[in-house]
């Protein structure tokens, strides 16, 4: 009887064990999502936003191409609140161009703290890693000129020439270049309404060549 006793307080000790820990990574998760996107981040209708983040300690974002493809067909999540213009993934971090289409900021905030913390919790177990993935707070630069807009679509595109992973923009596969010149949407509805701003897509490809120093 004594035996019997002792070892029913061991499963109950092991099953308290068991329920701390996992509250714990709940928690853990929860904490790693919240952290993922700033409450000082403003978003208002209408205008446009440079939205980016990168990895902590220049770790890979992403480890093969289903990481990359996976991550992209997440961001369908804020189409709802935003138009997605342009894009690029780098191996340690990325790049979005974004126009707002609700007033309600509190809700696009949301689904981008979903968006990295469900990917940062796909890759932490793939990995077998723990803790935060992306840096602290995502940034939202507000763009205030066709000039600038303009130039940050081929800045992102140019990220890869950037970095020197490729010679040519087209050859890197996680960028919105190639949706723009071959007239895709691979992951998602794509705006170009910025393709309007050139007389055609030749003169968009030859200003594509032109190196926008970082902004």
């Amino acid at each position: 009887m004594l035996t019997d006793s002792i070892a029913g307080v061991v499963v109950q000790f092991c099953y308290i064990i068991v329920v701390v820990v996992h509250s714990f990574e709940i928690g853990l998760q929860l904490i790693t999502t919240a952290k993922t996107v700033s409450r000082d981040m403003q978003f208002y209708k209408d205008q446009y936003y440079h939205l980016y983040n990168r990895s902590i300690n220049k770790e890979l974002l992403f480890y093969s191409e289903e990481n990359y493809v996976f991550f992209l067909k997440k961001f369908d999540k804020i189409l709802k609140y935003a138009d997605i213009l342009a894009f690029c993934l780098m191996p340690t971090h990325f790049h979005f161009l974004i126009k707002i289409k609700t007033e309600d900021q509190i809700p696009l905030r949301r689904a981008i703290g979903d968006i990295l913390g469900g990917y940062s919790r796909t890759i932490n177990k793939e990995r077998n890693r723990t803790g935060s993935l992306f840096q602290q707070h995502t940034k939202a630069k507000l763009l205030t000129s066709e000039k600038h807009l303009i130039a940050l679509l081929h800045y992102i595109h140019q990220n890869p020439l950037h970095s020197r992973i490729v010679i040519n923009i087209k050859d890197w596969k996680f960028s919105s270049y190639i949706d723009y010149v071959e007239d895709k949407e691979r992951y998602f509805p794509l705006n170009k309404q910025l393709l309007q701003k050139f007389k055609n897509i030749d003169e968009f490809v030859d200003d594509s060549n032109y190196i926008v120093e970082e902004l």
